[in-house]
């Protein structure tokens, strides 16, 4: 994902490799084989649900937990999905950078509608009335024209 780019809900941005998502997943299949040997126990259940909500925690998709619990094999890397539809109007991440939980990455940005204030000369208000149709082109979308 870069700026500018435009992205619907549940479109890939970005791969997502930690030590830690890939500690949680051997956790959680350690639980799995656990709980498989001792069946009906209701303490190895319980380690497989906390297990699960460590998973839950990382936001990894339902289908993905899916997959893993099918596979046995742990994803070295989580893609990241966006949770909305928009443009990417900010990055603050590049490849290969460190970042912390709760750090915002990219901010995507819903435009529809699009609200944008602007400026006028004196001399040029005649020019413009309240419901007055615009056309304006956007720095992170150069050579695109909105009108409304």
């Amino acid at each position: 994902g870069y700026e500018g780019a435009r992205v619907q809900a549940g479109d890939p941005l970005f791969e997502l490799y930690s030590p830690q998502l890939v500690a949680t997943q051997e956790e959680y299949l350690a639980a799995l084989r656990t709980a498989n040997k001792m069946e009906a126990d209701e303490g190895a259940q319980r380690l497989v649900d906390a297990a699960r909500r460590r998973l839950d925690y990382w936001d990894i998709a339902a289908e993905q937990i899916e997959r893993l619990r099918e596979t046995r094999t742990p994803m070295r890397t989580m893609t990241v999905t966006a949770p909305a539809s928009g443009t990417v109007t900010t990055k603050q991440i590049t490849e290969g950078e460190k970042f912390s939980p709760g750090q915002t990455l990219l901010h995507i940005t819903g435009l529809n509608p699009l609200w944008l204030m602007v400026d006028v000369y004196e001399q040029d208000l005649s020019w413009v009335d309240v419901g007055s149709r615009a056309q304006v082109e956007l720095p992170y979308d150069p050579g695109r024209t909105v009108t409304g």
